[in-house]
């Protein structure tokens, strides 16, 4: 009998390895499909960035042999070329950005904006329980 009971328990302990061993395997598949998801969607923006930079390197071609002409000297002078250079910066900016909180996303770090809400609701709680224990601290006056 005692032999029995050792073996249920040695394979209750084999089936709980077992399970657990699943649960890790699946957590992982879990994990890299979100890496890949994450892998996939940093290479389309990196390609658009690229694409984005080839358009901006055949402009400034056009530019610049406009300009080895002479045509565009007054032009260049002006705040239109700057302007577009201001325009690129401010998207090239933005993909970055939003790479950026894919990442911390995808690492489960808060943001600068989750970070402070969370701080105010603290402090408001805070104040709330200072002003439960002041009431609580108060003697009942008996009348």
């Amino acid at each position: 009998m005692a032999q029995i009971a050792d073996v249920q328990e040695y394979l209750k302990e084999k089936v709980s390895e077992a399970e657990a061993r699943l649960k890790l395997k699946e957590k992982v598949a879990e994990a890299q499909a979100r890496l890949k998801t994450f892998e996939d969607e940093a290479q389309k923006f990196l390609k658009e960035i690229v694409e984005k930079g080839k358009a901006s390197r055949k402009e400034l071609d056009e530019i610049l042999s406009r300009v080895s002409s002479g045509e565009l000297l007054e032009k260049m002078k002006s705040s239109e070329f700057t302007a577009r250079a201001g325009e690129i910066q401010k998207e090239v900016v933005k993909g970055l950005d939003e790479l950026q909180h894919r990442v911390l996303d995808f690492i489960g770090v808060a943001t600068r904006d989750q970070v402070s809400d969370l701080s105010r609701e603290i402090a408001r709680l805070s104040k709330k329980v200072e002003k439960i224990a002041r009431r609580t601290k108060r003697p009942a006056v008996n009348a």
